[in-house]
């Protein structure tokens, strides 16, 4: 009988498969272009997971986690988004010194082809939150700690989220972030913290963007992106800017997730992940890496190059 992890990782190659497939759609179907090309992959991707469920006789709402948080942990939560800022904007920033600035190019171009700001909101903030947790974390995440309750299920799953971006850019802090999202998982019980968490931090990217824009943007020009300063000529400067509040940063997210785990009342889950349920270290270590890891590995990565370098 195939283990969760495997059935899991096949799970994540076909999600790659339905991105092809939706992104390939548009050329035989011209109204699928733009935001109805991306409806169109996020539904296909909620049905999939959907599936995912059916196959293994899960209740989706309970598998996917689906469970009231208190609102004082989603006010942490928001917290926590804002705290994070200058840590992302610094992997953000070290990654734009080698390769494209994909986020801030992409984010641009979508504030700029509406005229307000609910479209954005709704399609780089919202949709994306709500679909994304649900497959990364409540299905994948939800997949892997089927089998392996420990820190590496969230590593695996956050490793899984940075590569299916499909970028460099966003890969070097997708994983980051990926870490954080799944650890909220585990420590709230409910999906809905990562979903929030995703919003707010995607939301604030596209009010940042909406608010420096200016009317070369509306006209096609690339606009100011989320706060990242654009890579000049000397990056050592900046990086001596960015790296002390990143440091900040980082200690404070921290703190918060400690401050997340004591409210929600599972300190013991920190604990596991390090100690085991009996107080030992964990010594069995579940094997992660099979064939469809392999193959999601390396797709994405020659799609990353491929988008990095054109080979037209």
């Amino acid at each position: 009988m195939m283990s969760w992890i495997r059935k899991t990782n096949l799970f994540a190659l076909l999600v790659l498969g339905v991105f092809l497939a939706a992104s390939a759609a548009p050329l035989f179907i011209p109204a699928l272009r733009g935001k109805w090309g991306t409806f169109l992959f996020y539904g296909m991707a909620v049905c999939l997971s959907l599936l995912f469920c059916a196959v293994n006789r899960e209740d989706p709402v309970s598998f996917f986690g689906f469970r009231a948080v208190p609102i004082r942990v989603l006010c942490m939560i928001t917290v926590l988004a804002v705290v994070m800022v200058p840590l992302i904007n610094l992997l953000n920033y070290m990654s734009a010194l080698f390769v494209s600035d994909a986020t801030a190019r992409s984010i641009t171009e979508e504030v700029g082809t509406y005229p307000g700001m609910i479209w954005p909101l709704l399609l780089i903030a919202a949709v994306p939150a709500l679909v994304e947790e649900t497959v990364y974390r409540g299905a994948v995440l939800g997949g892997y700690r089927k089998e392996d309750r420990s820190f590496r299920a969230i590593a695996a799953s956050a490793f899984l989220f940075a590569l299916l971006h499909m970028n460099f850019n966003q890969m070097s802090y997708a994983f980051v972030i990926g870490l954080i999202l799944g650890t909220l998982v585990a420590l709230t019980g409910s999906v809905w913290s990562s979903i929030w968490l995703h919003f707010c931090i995607n939301g604030m990217s596209v009010i940042s963007v909406w608010n420096t824009r200016t009317p070369a943007a509306d006209s096609g020009t690339p606009a100011a992106d989320s706060g990242t300063p654009a890579v000049q000529s000397d990056p050592i400067a900046i990086l001596a800017v960015l790296i002390p509040p990143a440091v900040i940063s980082l200690i404070l997210t921290l703190v918060l997730i400690y401050w997340i785990a004591r409210v929600s009342g599972t300190m013991s889950v920190l604990q596991t992940w390090f100690f085991g349920e009996d107080g030992y270290p964990v010594r069995r270590k579940r094997q992660y890496i099979d064939v469809w890891f392999v193959l999601i590995t390396i797709f994405c990565l020659a799609f990353a190059i491929i988008s990095e370098f054109p080979l037209t």
